[in-house]
């Protein structure tokens, strides 16, 4: 698209064109225009703004002002942070700029899509049909039945089964006991479908189905179009709606929408997670497409989390088992002699497919040698494992829920014990193709239950099997650790000889310490990036653990810097450093709340906290946010504020739980008068959460969030950070850094906007000196921490008084 079709712009600016309002702030300005010389140079731009400062739309612009320019290779945006909530303000943003466009005679509006998962687009999950939890299984099978009833059908054939199907599934009436009728549609309560409540099943069997699939198949082979496209923006929500009213699948509607749109909203999982990517967006995924990164303080902690793997006795077995009676059981030598012609059917197709992906029979013998000996030594490894190190005593409930066995030395960069045993046992060459055979070998047996009727094949096991082995086998020894973990079952099973295995079941665990080298090489796919966050500082740490100095020494990739501090007026806000003991769990005892005053609930220390935390809440007129370093301290928080009769303000308890549930307290907590909201500075509420207006007068941090440090894993990240950041502790890059940023998102949702006031407390002496060796104020930029003076315990009540006298 020709950039003059969006006028407004000028020379110097022209992703003012896009711009929606009538003037950006100073700081959004700025971003804008370097963010779009970055994507010109096909570079990444690192920015750090502050909360409120309109990074979401300021990316947007510059990024789509490159899309809409004829002479740009670009051609999408696409758009990622961790957090919820923040995927909603990328499409208002959208909306903002849409609404611009037709205000001004435009009908050239953003096409942008939202993307989610199963659980969020699933027409029974929303009709409470099905469980949310459930639906990934329940999908697999009700679309496996639909799959089985085409197998080796023509193509006319396949559309009088699936329109079969699709009529016997439409709604019947039936007769209540005052003899009208009454209809008993599948719905909710913003569509309706045209099918019967409840999931049909086959005429012919028990089989459950999902019509919504069939007609969607249906629709694909008559090449119909059910009426949804994109005029605009599509949330997930309306896309559930309208593709449900449709009859259709409203997931498999948001995949064939994904070419057609301009600006891709999703996670991380879009873009970092294997399984995702492969099955939906890698087309997204190439040098046409800018990718902004939002929220990207926490890229390394979840793509660390999706780098992981695991490997189960049982994943392994039905691997093995499906290699055994799908595969070698048609095309190995000793079987096809004796085969049926249905078999002869299965094995004539499989063997062409499987050497269409070029794979032999020698090769899926050699994979089924690897999987059943690593097997073996799974359950031998663990029993020795378990005999060393197990807590095997006492009766079943009073054993650990989990334990684990790290397979080399967490301090130390050396070969673990999987890997020895992989090399001495001649496996090598086998673990270094795995990955692609077992892949190869699904793609097979899906294209031959595809073509021969008798031989259905809804999923498959040996491609995640064989992809987790691959990851444990090939990962090196400094970004990766493994560990051996026992999960403990729900009730014993005597039936198993091993005493563990009567208690427990086992894994073997593949954790990423440090992510940096695979962060680099996907951004590397993309064309151009902006990676921002309000807490990213310090950006010399930042840029080296998520691999963007790898990009730009290694791949002549331009990486550009920026940061806006707090732009608001000083004089609207108090921001205190209390220099108190600092509250760690050796400092403060541990918490129950079943401990009566006077006991570890109640010590020095955490009076003293409990009375910082009740000053803020009553001296504030207005909403508190109170930041406790995980849910069991917020617990605490909230019994000491409860049980103190000077706070009668309401307490909300924030704890680990459902997107909606979470949204509800929210809005419980914005309604009516002043109220405290207790959270842990790990959960969502810290973060990419608009407290704007008179929703958050004061935000007080309690500790340093530091995450939990048990365990062997936490010494294994800190040794590769040692290894990877030269001359720095990997203790504090690892882990103060990060919580440093927590505390710091806290903060930000106090003062988002020109008029707002507020006060920002840090409760805990590590907040106050720059220079201790445990300091966390030191990884705080300049700028912000000038901004807080340091108070004792006992000034504080008296400071904030002044402050809001004054304000």
């Amino acid at each position: 698209m020709d950039r003059s079709l969006v006028p407004g712009g000028t020379p110097d600016e022209p992703w003012s064109g896009i711009f929606p309002f009538d003037e950006p702030y100073p700081q959004q300005k700025q971003a804008s225009r370097e963010a779009a010389k970055t994507f010109a140079e096909n570079g990444y731009m690192v920015y750090e703004g502050a909360c409120g400062s309109g990074k979401t739309l300021g990316a947007l612009s510059a990024a789509l002002d490159r899309v809409r320019d004829n002479k740009s290779q670009f051609e999408r945006v696409v758009a990622v942070t961790s957090v919820k909530q923040q995927m909603r303000a990328f499409e208002d943003d959208i909306e903002a700029i849409n609404d611009n466009l037709r205000e001004r005679g435009r009908n050239d509006v953003v096409d942008a899509l939202s993307i989610t998962g199963k659980a969020d687009l699933c027409s029974y999950v929303d009709a409470d049909a099905i469980e949310s939890g459930n639906i990934y299984g329940a999908c697999e099978r009700m679309r496996g039945t639909v799959k089985n009833a085409l197998n080796g059908a023509s193509q006319n054939d396949k559309v009088g089964r699936l329109k079969g199907m699709i009529g016997d599934a439409e709604h019947q009436t039936e007769l209540t006991d005052a003899g009208a009728t009454e209809p008993t549609t599948l719905s909710a309560e913003d569509w309706t479908s045209t099918y019967q409540r409840g999931v049909p099943t086959r005429n012919d069997s028990d089989a459950e189905y999902c019509p919504f699939y069939a007609q969607s198949r249906l629709d694909s082979i008559e090449q119909e179009d059910a009426g949804l496209g994109l005029n605009g923006l599509m949330r997930s929500s309306e896309l559930l709606h309208e593709g449900s009213d449709a009859g259709i699948c409203p997931h498999i509607a948001m995949r064939d929408m994904l070419s057609k749109a301009e600006v891709i909203i999703g996670n991380y999982y879009h873009i970092f997670d294997h399984q995702t990517v492969n099955s939906l967006t890698s087309a997204l995924i190439d040098e046409n497409t800018i990718v902004i990164v939002d929220e990207a303080h926490m890229l390394v902690p979840r793509v660390r989390d999706l780098l992981g793997a695991d490997l189960t006795v049982d994943g392994i077995e039905d691997a093995i088992a499906e290699l055994e009676n799908r595969v070698l059981n048609f095309v190995a030598p000793e079987h096809t002699d004796s085969s049926t012609s249905a078999d002869t059917d299965v094995g004539r197709v499989l063997s062409r497919e499987l050497s269409g992906e070029g794979i032999d029979v020698e090769d899926v013998t050699e994979i089924h040698a690897l999987l059943t000996s690593v097997r073996g030594w799974l359950i031998n490894e663990t029993t020795r494992q378990v005999a060393d190190d197990g807590e095997l005593y006492g009766s079943h409930p009073d054993m650990p829920d989990e334990q684990e066995f790290g397979l080399r030395s967490a301090e130390e960069v050396e070969v673990d014990s999987f890997n020895e045993w992989v090399t001495e046992q001649n496996h090598r060459q086998a673990a270094e193709k795995v990955g692609a055979i077992a892949a190869g070998v699904a793609s097979a047996l899906r294209k031959t239950g595809d073509e021969v009727e008798s031989f259905n094949v809804t999923e498959t096991e040996v491609d995640s099997v064989g992809h987790a082995l691959s990851r444990l086998a090939n990962g090196d020894n400094e970004a990766y650790f493994r560990q051996i973990k026992l999960d403990k079952r729900r009730r014993p099973n005597e039936e198993q000889e091993t005493e563990w295995a009567k208690h427990y079941t086992t894994r073997l665990r593949l954790n990423n310490c440090i992510p940096a080298d695979e962060i680099a090489s996907r951004l590397d796919d993309f064309g151009a990036g902006m990676l921002m966050s309000a807490t990213l500082s310090p950006l010399s740490i930042y840029r080296e653990e998520v691999g963007l100095s790898v990009l730009e020494e290694e791949e002549d990739r331009p990486v550009n810097e920026l940061v806006h501090g707090l732009a608001f007026p000083e004089d609207n806000r108090a921001s205190v450093a209390v220099d108190v003991e600092k509250f760690t769990s050796g400092n403060r005892g541990s918490y129950n709340a079943e401990n009566p005053p006077g006991t570890a609930r109640f010590n020095d220390l955490r009076l003293k906290y409990a009375n910082l935390i009740s000053i803020v809440a009553t001296t504030t007129p207005g909403n508190v946010l109170v930041g406790m370093p995980s849910y069991s301290e917020g617990e605490w928080a909230a019994q000491a504020l409860r049980e103190n009769r000077g706070v009668d303000k309401e307490v909300l308890v924030d704890e680990s739980s459902s997107d909606a549930e979470t949204e509800e307290l929210k809005q419980e907590f914005f309604e009516g008068d002043g109220k405290v909201l207790i959270t842990s500075l790990r959960g969502t509420l810290t973060e990419g959460v608009d407290y704007d207006g008179d929703r958050l007068s004061a935000a007080i941090v309690c500790g340093v969030p530091i995450r939990g440090l048990g365990g062997s894993l936490p010494d294994a990240i800190q040794n590769a950070y040692d290894q990877h950041f030269i001359n720095k502790r990997g203790f504090n890059t690892a882990f103060t850094v990060p919580a440093v940023r927590k505390a710091r998102q806290a903060l930000g949702r106090v003062i988002r906007g020109q008029d707002e006031v507020g006060v920002r407390v840090l409760a805990d002496e590590r907040w106050t000196n720059a220079h201790k060796w445990d300091s966390a104020a030191k990884y705080q930029p300049e700028g912000e921490r000038e901004d807080f003076i340091t108070l004792e315990p006992g000034e504080v009540e008296s400071g904030l008084r002044m402050f809001w006298e004054q304000v």
